[in-house]
């Protein structure tokens, strides 16, 4: 069975991010989630986080886990945004687990 993947473009960085999820248990993980940040205008938001937490929720996925591929350079990560998040709709605490295979990360 293939897994269901949503892939979400973050524009003014140029990342993707992505929830995955299982069609059977409707488990999910959401991989390098992105903080919006606006240095023009020193400002921080949660739009792209917003927007896999949209996908979470109209698919009813439970996600398991945060998964941070590398490290990020390019933006900040929404790993505890979407922690903090998840917990109000009623799931579990999902841990933010570190996939990187550099080694000097």
């Amino acid at each position: 069975m293939e897994p269901l993947v949503h892939p979400i473009f973050e524009n003014q960085t140029g990342t993707w991010q992505y929830v995955v999820a299982c069609p059977d248990t409707r488990q999910a993980v959401i991989i390098d989630p992105v903080l919006n940040l606006d240095l023009a205008e020193l400002n921080i938001t949660t739009t792209s986080a917003d927007e896999l937490l949209a996908v979470v929720t109209s698919n009813q996925y439970t996600v398991t886990r945060l998964m941070e591929t590398h490290a990020h350079a390019d933006h900040l990560t929404a790993a505890f945004y979407l922690q903090r998040q998840l917990l109000t709709l009623n799931q579990p605490e999902a841990p933010v687990c570190p996939i990187s295979t550099g080694r000097r990360i």
